[in-house]
């Protein structure tokens, strides 16, 4: 098997090791970060409208174009930690 360490791969279970690994799940924490600041980002926009204000205030607005950004980039950290933390334990 190409991509793993041994017949079975790192683990045991034939899952792959290496970059391709690596990289597959820094993806899916980019796209659960993402998922997640919009779902925040809706949540924090109901709340932070005013009565009667056309929109929001300029300081939540700042706040909110930086929730998309920073949650992306903490998704990847996240997911790469606890990937990491898995394929030692295991």
């Amino acid at each position: 098997m190409s991509g793993t360490t041994g017949p079975d791969g790192e683990d045991g279970r034939g899952r792959p090791s290496g970059p391709w690994r690596t990289t597959g799940v820094a993806a899916l924490g980019l796209v659960g970060g993402f998922l997640a600041a919009l779902v925040l980002q809706d949540v924090l926009a109901q709340g932070l409208l005013e009565d009667g204000a056309p929109g929001v205030r300029p300081e939540a607005g700042l706040l909110l174009g930086a929730l998309l950004p920073v949650l992306s980039v903490l998704g990847v950290a996240v997911a790469l930690v606890v990937d990491r933390r898995a394929r030692h334990q295991g």
